[in-house]
């Protein structure tokens, strides 16, 4: 159950948001901030409460959910949007993108991104 929610949950409640941001930055800034401050403590206590102690959503191995949730995940904790994602605050999210960051086929694609298009920021 809680692998299908997360491959619906990125589609159907968090990526709508960054859609929204992405269109209109300054629009609804102050709902549009509280919104991803609800998802993001929500990822926080998922991650907290991680089958098996995590480290993925799912437990301790990595999942398809880990995939579709890793877009969003990586584009927040690398500082997109100007979004107030404080570190102190979602240690547990912070970590949870190190330790995609660290699969060694996402530095694969990192380093063959990085030898397509000469740089790579996510």
């Amino acid at each position: 159950m809680r692998y299908r929610h997360f491959m619906h949950y990125c589609e159907g409640s968090l990526m709508p948001l960054r859609l929204l941001k992405v269109r209109s930055p300054n629009d609804n800034k102050d709902y549009l901030d509280d919104c991803f401050a609800t998802h993001f403590a929500f990822l926080e206590e998922q991650l907290s409460s991680a089958p098996d102690g995590g480290p993925y959503l799912c437990g301790a191995t990595l999942s398809g959910a880990d995939f579709v949730m890793s877009y969003p995940v990586l584009l927040v904790t690398g500082g997109w949007g100007n979004l107030d994602v404080d570190k102190a605050r979602f240690p547990k999210l912070f970590g949870y993108a190190e330790a995609l960051r660290n699969i060694e086929s996402y530095r694969k694609a990192e380093e063959k991104i990085v030898d397509l298009e000469k740089e790579f920021a996510a």
